[in-house]
């Protein structure tokens, strides 16, 4: 008879190695005492109520993701038992970083050029696909600036294709890409856009990096209220994310805000990730975020003056940030950021119940962050109906830009003054 504890498998922490030194140390004692007991059967049940409490209590105390079994049975037949009793992970909510390029270059980003690749149209789609089958509800494009492949059309497709799905979709972006008439195309398959502002003082953004430097006279914050009113006139919900660094943790946003009246606005305090940001040693890390982190102390202290200003910030903190998402990268990847470093996964295309497996994804941080707000939204339907609406849209449209401009064409030979915006109506 053998008494142990299996544990699945996770990247342990110190304190979680601490407690199963704790637990392998009882299961020693326990062992000598059940040896002495007059009956096998007696032995059995007694192992498996002591050690189950121990393993319980101290998973509960340490708050571990993985789930402790202590029994005892041959070692090969528990671990068997405990992998195929595991709850199967459900990507509800996935980000897809499907590029990593971007026209910015923000010290503190964690999600860095480090590849120019991106998966073709098609191999995305599918890979969306196994997902939406696996349970996910919810996508985020992200990059890199995803508005950046293709002129955005291949961002627009891959909108379109997951609302299609029945996805609740949105997008983050810096927003410098972002034209009037591509979120017009495209509004009926986007449910939330996401603009990363992390200031209103123009000094503040190019010292942290966010500005187009190949256009500098394109002003961040004007974009941003430019893609505002957008978002209001087709229908879109606005989404801000604010990264709380040492360049605006003293700012007062709060007036911007409230004028923008965005659905959410998600606040992170900067997070330093080996291998992205974080220059130690011989790291090959493209930013280096030393001078922007903020102590937890400055990052609550942002957090409550916006919120007493009635702007109600969503706060996440660096230990919520990490675990709490499904991060797919341009391979369709998931990234487990629980170790403080971008440990990759197997593709999805070949094991997706293995990537799950491999993400680090923790379902409580994940509640922590309220990351499960879409759930109590009113997502846009399927895009079917509203593609043919948008269709016939576009032809109204066409069909009165060339009414304008015989109107145009008739003023003209008449030489009486055109009539308004004549001048910049097409030639057909």
């Amino acid at each position: 008879m053998q008494t142990f504890v299996a544990l699945t498998p996770q990247q342990p922490t110190a304190s979680a190695e601490a407690d199963l030194v704790f637990i392998s140390r009882a299961v020693q004692m326990t062992d000598v005492f059940f040896s002495s007991l007059p009956s096998w059967w007696l032995q059995l049940a007694s192992a498996v109520v002591v050690m189950g409490v121990v393993a319980v209590v101290s998973c509960r105390l340490q708050g571990y993701r993985a789930a402790a079994v202590a029994v005892a049975v041959p070692r090969e037949i528990a671990v068997a038992a405990a992998a195929n009793s595991a709850p199967a992970l459900q990507p509800k909510s996935v980000n897809y970083h499907f590029t990593r390029q971007c026209n910015y270059t923000c010290g503190f980003c964690f999600h860095t050029a480090k590849s120019p690749s991106h998966l073709p149209l098609e191999s995305a789609k599918r890979g969306l696909h196994m997902l939406r089958d696996a349970g996910m509800e919810k996508i985020n494009f992200s990059g890199g600036e995803p508005l950046l492949i293709d002129d955005g059309e291949h961002l627009g497709q891959l909108c379109r294709f997951c609302k299609e799905l029945g996805l609740f979709v949105t997008i983050v972006t810096n927003g410098s890409l972002m034209t009037q008439e591509w979120l017009r195309r495209y509004a009926p398959f986007i449910d939330i856009v996401a603009v990363s502002c992390d200031s209103f003082d123009d000094s503040t953004n190019k010292k942290i990096g966010r500005w187009d430097k190949t256009n500098p006279e394109k002003i961040h914050k004007d974009k941003l209220f430019e893609i505002a009113t957008w978002c209001l006139k087709f229908a879109v919900g606005l989404k801000i994310n604010t990264v709380v660094n040492s360049y605006n943790c003293d700012e007062d946003m709060s007036a911007q805000i409230i004028s923008l009246k965005p659905i959410r606005w998600k606040c992170f305090q900067v997070l330093e990730v080996e291998g992205e940001n974080k220059r130690r040693g011989s790291s090959k890390a493209l930013r280096n975020a030393g001078k922007f982190l903020v102590s937890q102390e400055q990052f609550d202290a942002f957090l409550l003056f916006h919120k007493n200003a009635a702007c109600c910030p969503v706060a996440e903190s660096n230990a919520v940030m990490r675990s709490s998402y499904f991060l797919l990268d341009e391979q369709m990847r998931f990234l487990d950021c629980s170790t403080g470093a971008k440990v990759p996964s197997v593709s999805i295309f070949d094991d997706l119940p293995r990537a799950l497996a491999e993400s680090g994804f923790a379902p409580r941080e994940f509640k922590a962050r309220d990351g499960d707000f879409y759930e109590h939204m009113t997502a846009k339907p399927p895009a079917a109906a509203q593609a043919v609406a948008y269709e016939k849209e576009e032809q109204q449209s066409d069909s009165k830009q060339r009414s304008e401009h015989a109107k145009c064409r008739q003023h003209r030979v008449s030489r009486t003054p055109p009539v308004s915006a004549c001048d910049v109506v097409p030639d057909w």
